[in-house]
Protein backbone atom coordinates (compact mmCIF):
# COMPACT_ATOMS: atom_id res chain seq x y z
CA UNK A 1 0.00 0.00 0.00
CA UNK A 2 2.79 2.45 0.86
CA UNK A 3 4.74 1.60 -2.33
CA UNK A 4 1.69 2.36 -4.48
CA UNK A 5 1.09 5.67 -2.69
CA UNK A 6 4.76 6.62 -3.14
CA UNK A 7 4.71 5.75 -6.85
CA UNK A 8 1.60 7.90 -7.29
CA UNK A 9 3.33 10.77 -5.53
CA UNK A 10 6.42 10.40 -7.74
CA UNK A 11 4.28 10.16 -10.89
CA UNK A 12 2.40 13.28 -9.83
CA UNK A 13 5.66 15.15 -9.13
CA UNK A 14 7.10 14.05 -12.49
CA UNK A 15 3.99 15.20 -14.35
CA UNK A 16 3.97 18.55 -12.54
CA UNK A 17 7.67 19.15 -13.37
CA UNK A 18 7.14 18.02 -16.96
CA UNK A 19 4.23 20.41 -17.41
CA UNK A 20 6.27 23.27 -15.92
CA UNK A 21 8.95 22.66 -18.57
CA UNK A 22 6.51 22.85 -21.48
CA UNK A 23 7.20 26.08 -23.30
CA UNK A 24 4.19 27.81 -24.79
CA UNK A 25 5.08 29.21 -28.20
CA UNK A 26 3.21 30.88 -31.00
CA UNK A 27 3.38 29.17 -34.40
CA UNK A 28 5.71 31.99 -35.56
CA UNK A 29 8.18 31.48 -32.69
CA UNK A 30 8.12 27.71 -33.17
CA UNK A 31 8.88 28.12 -36.89
CA UNK A 32 11.75 30.55 -36.20
CA UNK A 33 13.32 28.18 -33.66
CA UNK A 34 12.97 25.25 -36.07
CA UNK A 35 14.68 27.30 -38.83
CA UNK A 36 17.50 28.25 -36.46
CA UNK A 37 17.95 24.59 -35.52
CA UNK A 38 18.13 23.47 -39.15
CA UNK A 39 20.63 26.23 -39.96
CA UNK A 40 22.83 25.28 -37.02
CA UNK A 41 22.66 21.58 -37.88
CA UNK A 42 23.61 22.09 -41.53
CA UNK A 43 25.34 25.33 -42.46
CA UNK A 44 26.95 26.35 -39.16
CA UNK A 45 28.17 22.82 -38.32
CA UNK A 46 29.95 22.71 -41.69
CA UNK A 47 31.44 26.19 -41.20
CA UNK A 48 32.70 25.24 -37.74
CA UNK A 49 34.10 21.98 -39.06
CA UNK A 50 36.00 23.89 -41.75
CA UNK A 51 37.29 26.41 -39.18
CA UNK A 52 38.43 23.61 -36.86
CA UNK A 53 40.29 21.94 -39.70
CA UNK A 54 42.04 25.24 -40.48
CA UNK A 55 42.64 26.04 -36.79
CA UNK A 56 44.27 22.65 -36.18
CA UNK A 57 46.96 23.63 -38.63
CA UNK A 58 47.77 26.63 -36.45
CA UNK A 59 47.08 24.96 -33.09
CA UNK A 60 44.19 27.34 -32.29
CA UNK A 61 40.96 25.56 -31.33
CA UNK A 62 38.06 27.67 -30.11
CA UNK A 63 34.92 26.87 -28.14
CA UNK A 64 32.55 27.54 -31.07
CA UNK A 65 31.79 23.86 -31.55
CA UNK A 66 30.76 23.29 -27.95
CA UNK A 67 28.64 26.45 -27.97
CA UNK A 68 26.92 25.52 -31.25
CA UNK A 69 26.27 21.93 -30.12
CA UNK A 70 24.89 23.23 -26.81
CA UNK A 71 22.50 25.55 -28.65
CA UNK A 72 21.41 22.68 -30.93
CA UNK A 73 20.56 20.55 -27.88
CA UNK A 74 18.72 23.48 -26.27
CA UNK A 75 16.67 24.09 -29.44
CA UNK A 76 15.86 20.39 -29.80
CA UNK A 77 14.61 20.28 -26.19
CA UNK A 78 12.51 23.43 -26.58
CA UNK A 79 10.93 22.20 -29.81
CA UNK A 80 10.30 18.71 -28.40
CA UNK A 81 8.50 20.10 -25.34
CA UNK A 82 6.81 23.08 -26.99
CA UNK A 83 3.07 23.57 -27.00
CA UNK A 84 1.89 25.73 -29.86
CA UNK A 85 -0.71 28.28 -28.83
CA UNK A 86 -2.93 30.28 -31.10
CA UNK A 87 -3.48 34.01 -31.05
CA UNK A 88 -7.13 34.80 -30.45
CA UNK A 89 -8.95 37.64 -32.19
CA UNK A 90 -11.35 38.13 -29.26
CA UNK A 91 -10.30 41.29 -27.42
CA UNK A 92 -12.70 40.88 -24.49
CA UNK A 93 -10.00 39.10 -22.43
CA UNK A 94 -6.23 39.50 -22.37
CA UNK A 95 -4.45 36.86 -24.46
CA UNK A 96 -1.17 36.40 -26.27
CA UNK A 97 -0.60 38.98 -28.98
CA UNK A 98 -2.64 41.68 -27.24
CA UNK A 99 -1.38 45.14 -26.37
CA UNK A 100 -2.64 45.94 -22.88
CA UNK A 101 -2.83 49.30 -21.18
CA UNK A 102 -2.45 49.03 -17.40
CA UNK A 103 -2.40 51.42 -14.48
CA UNK A 104 -0.69 51.09 -11.11
CA UNK A 105 0.36 53.64 -8.49
CA UNK A 106 -1.13 56.47 -10.60
CA UNK A 107 1.07 55.47 -13.56
CA UNK A 108 0.03 54.06 -16.93
CA UNK A 109 2.00 51.51 -18.92
CA UNK A 110 1.38 49.63 -22.11
CA UNK A 111 2.69 46.09 -22.64
CA UNK A 112 2.46 43.52 -25.40
CA UNK A 113 1.74 39.95 -24.30
CA UNK A 114 4.06 37.51 -26.10
CA UNK A 115 5.51 34.01 -25.73
CA UNK A 116 8.77 33.53 -23.83
CA UNK A 117 10.91 33.48 -26.99
CA UNK A 118 9.68 36.94 -28.05
CA UNK A 119 9.86 38.56 -24.61
CA UNK A 120 11.87 41.78 -24.45
CA UNK A 121 11.16 44.16 -21.56
CA UNK A 122 12.93 47.04 -23.33
CA UNK A 123 10.35 46.78 -26.11
CA UNK A 124 7.57 46.32 -23.52
CA UNK A 125 7.05 42.72 -24.69
CA UNK A 126 6.04 40.74 -21.63
CA UNK A 127 6.06 36.94 -21.61
CA UNK A 128 2.96 34.95 -20.69
CA UNK A 129 5.31 33.08 -18.36
CA UNK A 130 6.30 36.24 -16.42
CA UNK A 131 4.52 37.15 -13.17
CA UNK A 132 2.74 40.11 -14.82
CA UNK A 133 1.90 38.12 -17.95
CA UNK A 134 0.45 35.23 -15.94
CA UNK A 135 -1.51 37.61 -13.73
CA UNK A 136 -3.26 39.61 -16.46
CA UNK A 137 -3.89 36.71 -18.86
CA UNK A 138 -7.64 36.09 -19.39
CA UNK A 139 -8.64 39.24 -17.49
CA UNK A 140 -11.08 41.83 -18.89
CA UNK A 141 -10.92 45.59 -19.09
CA UNK A 142 -11.38 47.25 -15.69
CA UNK A 143 -10.33 44.07 -13.82
CA UNK A 144 -8.02 44.56 -10.83
CA UNK A 145 -5.06 42.19 -10.75
CA UNK A 146 -2.51 41.53 -7.99
CA UNK A 147 1.02 40.62 -9.00
CA UNK A 148 3.43 39.04 -6.52
CA UNK A 149 6.92 40.54 -6.61
CA UNK A 150 9.88 39.96 -4.27
CA UNK A 151 9.04 43.11 -2.27
CA UNK A 152 5.33 42.36 -1.93
CA UNK A 153 2.40 42.92 -4.28
CA UNK A 154 1.63 45.40 -7.03
CA UNK A 155 -1.99 46.06 -7.92
CA UNK A 156 -2.73 46.69 -11.59
CA UNK A 157 -5.92 47.72 -13.32
CA UNK A 158 -6.53 46.56 -16.89
CA UNK A 159 -7.52 49.76 -18.71
CA UNK A 160 -7.65 48.71 -22.32
CA UNK A 161 -7.05 45.62 -24.47
CA UNK A 162 -6.00 46.26 -28.07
Amino acid sequence: MIKKANSNIYASMFLRNFLKNIMKLTRDSYTKLKQELEKKKTIIRKEISDKIRDAKEFGDLSENTAFNEGRIKELENILRQAKIITIKVDKSKVSIGDTVELSYDNKKIEVIIVDSQQANPEEKKISIESPLGKAILKHKESDIVEVEIPNGKVIYKVLKIK
